[in-house]
């Protein structure tokens, strides 16, 4: 009877260590949103090089260039990451040479095609 008491509280023990294991792992952050698409400058695709960025809440959150009219496509993929995992269903604004282009809601594991067009006074300088 002692014995099958002790065998209970071991396995109690263990469980109870394990599930403390569980609830105290780190946050690993969520599942980035993947974005693409063209990129039109004063109506005309945009040359290679101009600097397309996503920003939450006025703070640049990733960056990429563009490459033949286009951004975000293999084998330069522009994922948007969300290392805390709470950007879900929070608004992202992107931008092409410091202009903004458009906005979308953030959806982890998503894939989006997002066509940008600015329109900008003086022709934009390419990236270094």
């Amino acid at each position: 009877m002692k014995k099958n008491f002790l065998h209970a509280v071991f396995y109690f023990l263990i469980l109870f260590l394990l599930a403390a294991l569980a609830f105290a792992q780190p946050t690993i952050g969520g599942v980035p949103h993947q974005v693409y698409g063209g990129v039109t400058v004063n109506g005309a695709p945009a040359q290679d090089g101009l600097l397309v960025v996503a920003k939450f809440n006025g703070k640049d959150i990733a960056g990429t260039t563009t490459s033949s009219g286009r951004y975000g496509e293999v084998p330069n993929t522009f994922k948007i990451p969300d290392p805390n995992g709470d950007l879900a269903g929070k608004t992202i604004t992107l931008f092409v040479s410091n202009v903004q282009a458009a906005t979308f809601i953030f959806e982890n594991g998503k894939s989006s095609k997002i066509d940008l067009s600015v329109t900008i006074a003086s022709p934009p300088s390419t990236t270094p």
